[in-house]
């Protein structure tokens, strides 16, 4: 099933299994809290402290040990992988979800975790970058790229893969264009999950998803998101929207997105566009799912999407 507007060749995967019971509770639940959002004026606080609370919930796998650290006058959570299988010399640098506004390495760091070890890092590393209203664009962008540079200093013969989900996703791209631009060394491979990549909110499944999607739709990604981290810059900025910019020289990259999410069309047009500029690209549209399901860790859909991502990872550096 090829997704529209995609070229016939380019690399793309449609799961066809229906969303198991425990993953249709779940978007239930979400929809639900969704219209309760959207009924309520500044919510930055309660999501805060919502996101903090569920994320401190899920439980942390096995053989993983938690210390907080920094780079490049960033705070960040660095876990140590102390399984047999790990790389130690393979990092992972993961970039937190929240729409630019909420979350952290703390409501995150179980699925990092997780990631990382099927991916076989010795080290996952989770910058605490500023968010907005208080930070606008760029300092998120300017965070994760000295957060980088520094990483990259400290461990020289380290290999390095990378990862984001939401406007973590966004992240991971803008920073690799940063890079490229300043001819710096990129990942060796880059996984984007439900990435936000089009602040501008024009694409066609901003709109037509409204209604399928159940945890985003335009409405609420403009009332509480996207606004407070554009302020003033044009929301065409190639490093606020990075579907906007150039994306010629990306690493070999791994996209995974929900069918009924209104960001839909931000993952399609960036496959479609980065294999147009000879990105070795893969698109894989997982049928009926929501917005960066793996994160939540409700379902059996969030693990084995988990451990599909994570053994794609893992094959960074083999030839």
């Amino acid at each position: 099933m090829a997704a529209r507007g995609l070229d016939p060749s380019q690399s793309l995967r449609t799961a066809s299994n229906m969303p198991s019971i425990r993953a249709r509770l779940t978007m239930l639940f979400f929809s639900v809290q969704k219209n309760f959002l959207l009924s309520r004026g500044d919510n930055t606080r309660l999501m805060r402290r919502v996101t903090e609370f569920a994320g401190s919930r899920i439980r942390m796998p096995r053989n993983i040990r938690m210390e907080r650290s920094s780079a490049g006058g960033v705070t960040a959570a660095r876990l140590t992988n102390t399984h047999v299988s790990a790389k130690r010399q393979r990092i992972l640098v993961y970039l937190h979800g929240g729409g630019y506004v909420v979350g952290s390495p703390m409501t995150h760091r179980a699925f990092a975790a997780r990631l990382g070890q099927r991916a076989g890092a010795g080290e996952i590393w989770m910058p605490d970058y500023r968010l907005a209203p208080e930070h606008p664009f760029p300092a998120a962008v300017d965070d994760v790229v000295n957060f980088w540079r520094a990483l990259v200093k400290q461990n020289p013969k380290h290999e390095f893969i990378l990862a984001g989900e939401s406007a973590g996703g966004g992240l991971c791209v803008s920073l690799c264009i940063t890079l490229r631009e300043n001819q710096e060394p990129l990942p060796s491979r880059m996984y984007l999950l439900s990435p936000w990549l089009d602040l501008s909110l024009n694409s066609r499944t901003h709109t037509s998803q409204g209604k399928r999607d159940p945890f985003l739709n335009r409405a609420l990604l403009e009332k509480h998101f996207a606004r407070f981290y554009a302020g003033e810059t044009p929301r065409e900025h190639p490093l606020l929207s990075p579907l906007f910019a150039d994306l010629h020289g990306l690493p070999p990259t791994l996209v995974h997105v929900g069918s009924r999410e209104v960001l839909l069309d931000d993952s399609r047009q960036f496959a479609d566009k980065a294999r147009k500029q000879n990105v070795d690209v893969t698109l894989e549209i997982h049928t009926g799912l929501w917005h960066a399901w793996p994160v939540f860790q409700t379902a059996p859909e969030c693990t084995v999407t988990i451990r599909h991502a994570g053994e794609w990872l893992a094959k960074a550096n083999r030839k």
